[in-house]
């Protein structure tokens, strides 16, 4: 894609983000803190949920609310190096895997002091057998585990939640959880045991007594899934959310085990459509203050106004109308 078309597609994410404006009290910490100068990468060779996407599929919401803020987007290229000017790269939830080549050129990024956000849905394109998990879990102590997180004995998924902070951390300064939303959300696991130079967080647990569905396929081929003791990952909390940062190399990663959080249609949903109001206000601020910190700025506190009931207004119904008496019903009426 040309430099000229990706400029465009930033003026029409900074057209529609005012949509998106939070009220006047937002504005000021956003201006002071801002994004300025930043550029944001993104990676789309891998079937991603794109942020330039206005689409019910696609996440522009979020990328309005970053370019309002000052920040650049680009498109990553994998036949190059990441280059020098990417201040963050994003994987919004791929659905085909990284291959060898493309997950060493995160690695030569990262390595640099690059940092990267990463947002996986169950069954999608990161499992045990991806080369990108390898090198999550083995330098920064995050591994994905592609297992639906499902409750036992449901006939139907349920959407995960409630969730609860596991500690505090930048990431989850003035969100709601309450107001967090994961629909096909995936599980994670942590590690100390990374080198002395990496620290590594779990921040954001399910509750409540949830299982990982390992046969991923079969559960979206017929929707059968239950729980088997084995090869399911065993029932009770679970990790979706999780940060480690090397003081060394200063790069940070970011991993969300949900895509649908950022998606227009879902975890971005307003209602009415268009407007600000957000259904889940609290998927807003911590998608913003996970950019925020992994590109070691102070974000904004957002606020919104409480979404309508419905999607459009109600409309009052029109009268239905009768029909004039003919002369000869007028006629009989008479006699």
């Amino acid at each position: 894609m040309t430099r000229n078309r990706l400029i465009l597609l930033t003026v029409c994410l900074l057209g529609i983000s005012v949509l998106f404006s939070p009220s006047a009290e937002a504005d000021t910490p956003t201006q002071e803190s801002g994004l300025a100068g930043k550029t944001i990468y993104l990676a789309l060779a891998n079937g991603e949920i794109s942020l330039l996407d206005r689409e019910d599929t696609g996440a522009s919401r979020l990328a309005a609310l970053l370019v309002r803020d000052g920040a650049d987007f680009d498109i990553v290229n994998w036949q190059l190096p990441i280059p020098d000017d990417a201040d963050l790269v994003i994987l919004m939830a791929p659905t085909t895997a990284y291959d060898g080549s493309q997950t060493a050129t995160l690695w030569t990024y990262v390595n640099g002091g690059g940092s990267i956000m990463v947002a996986n849905d169950a069954g999608g394109g990161l499992d045990a057998r991806s080369a990108l998990v390898d090198l999550l879990w083995n330098r920064f102590g995050i591994q994905i585990q592609g297992v639906y997180l499902l409750s036992e004995g449901s006939e139907t998924p349920e959407v995960v939640g409630p969730l609860t902070a596991v500690q505090d951390h930048p990431v989850l300064n003035n969100v709601d959880l309450a107001t967090v939303t994961m629909d096909g959300a995936c599980a994670m696991t942590t590690d100390v045991l990374v080198p002395s130079s990496v620290e590594v967080m779990a921040l954001v647990h399910t509750t409540g007594e949830l299982y990982g569905e390992s046969d991923t396929r079969a559960y979206q081929r017929d929707g059968v899934f239950e729980y088997n003791i084995g090869p399911d990952i065993a029932i009770g909390e679970h990790t979706v959310l999780a940060v480690s940062e090397n003081s060394r190399t200063g790069s940070r990663v970011l991993v969300v085990c949900d895509g649908s959080i950022a998606r227009n249609d879902t975890g971005l949903t307003t209602s009415p459509p268009g407007t600000s109001r957000f259904v889940y206000p609290g998927n807003v601020q911590l998608l913003v203050n996970s950019v925020y910190w992994l590109l070691n700025a102070n974000p904004p506190v957002l606020q919104f106004d409480a979404p309508a009931p419905t999607a459009t207004p109600t409309v009052t119904p029109s009268p239905t109308p009768e029909p004039s008496p003919t002369e000869e019903e007028s006629a009989d009426s008479e006699s």
